[in-house]
């Protein structure tokens, strides 16, 4: 589906940046797409493997970005 729509990035966000989160960026990365991470958009429930996994990410799979510099890509970017 995110093919047809001609999407080339996903932005991954969510409540266990070790498990869900960082599944999904795996698994979407390995499809070919951009995968975004707004860092105050994921949370776990202890610090450390929150914190951990955001390293993780960040090195190998995903920009892990803060919100507002997601939000400021989409400014002013065509829809549809």
């Amino acid at each position: 589906m995110l093919n047809g729509h001609r999407v080339d990035a996903v932005l991954v966000t969510g409540g266990s940046t070790w498990g869900c989160v960082r599944a999904m960026v795996a698994d979407d990365l390995s499809c070919g797409f951009r995968m975004i991470t707004p860092e105050e958009a994921v949370a776990d429930c202890g610090e450390s493997p929150h914190s951990v996994s955001l390293y993780d990410r960040a090195v190998k799979y995903a920009d892990v970005l803060p919100v507002a510099e997601v939000l400021a890509g989409f400014i002013g970017k065509p829809h549809g």
